[in-house]
């Protein structure tokens, strides 16, 4: 167990070094030998976790996810009253706010060469689109919005995030970004019902006023 845990932490060190790298140097002028040497380590260790560049590349890309989204999920957590249409917007402001990050920013701009631009949709869709869709199909349920398949709705808010990066990427002015997110959230808002469906999938009578 002990040799076993000294192989992780050995892999981890080379993922955080490779993190670094990446976001600062970018992936075409990053090598293999400067992801051991920033580890502290040869390219032999290297060599025995990663076969590839592209494949030290992706563990960082998810070393860098899953940590983005625990914190999501922590900020969710503590918004745990809000209904599932408000978690779709406090879900969309993360993703926003992650452009303030150098990281974030760098996989954005260097995924879809490194990775291929097939990879690259499979995994926004696994990352970005899923969480939304199921934020969406929550706020079918519980009659917040008309019910629809959700993963089309999904996918064009996914989309329109992602064109906010691009904007940011490609050096729009500091206020870009601001302008999706208004523009995101007046969608998102324009999907709710002004009276909700319940749950046999009927609205309710509207009430008469004396």
């Amino acid at each position: 167990m002990a040799g076993r845990l000294k192989a992780d932490e050995r892999r981890e060190r080379l993922v955080r070094a490779a993190r670094k790298l990446f976001a600062t140097r970018g992936y075409e002028a990053t090598r293999m030998e400067d992801i051991a040497e920033a580890a502290g380590c040869t390219t032999g260790p290297l060599y025995h976790f990663f076969k590839t560049k592209q494949d030290v590349y992706v563990a960082a890309i998810r070393a860098a996810t899953a940590e983005s989204g625990a914190t999501m999920q922590t900020s969710r957590g503590a918004h745990a009253e809000a209904g599932p249409l408000e978690q779709i917007l406090l879900t969309c402001d993360y993703l926003l706010d992650l452009l303030a990050n150098t990281e974030a920013v760098s996989f954005v701009r260097d995924a879809p060469r490194a990775l291929g631009y097939a990879e690259w949709n499979r995994f926004n869709e696994e990352m970005v689109v899923r969480l939304l869709e199921t934020d969406l199909r929550n706020a079918m349920i519980e009659g917040e919005i008309e019910p629809e398949p959700p993963q089309p709705l999904a996918s064009i808010l996914a989309s329109a995030i992602l064109a906010a990066a691009n904007h940011a990427i490609d050096g729009a002015d500091a206020d870009s970004v601001e302008r999706f997110r208004s523009a995101i959230r007046r969608v998102i808002l324009r999907l709710k019902l002004p009276i909700p469906i319940t749950p046999d999938g009927k609205r309710p009578p509207p009430v008469r006023r004396r």
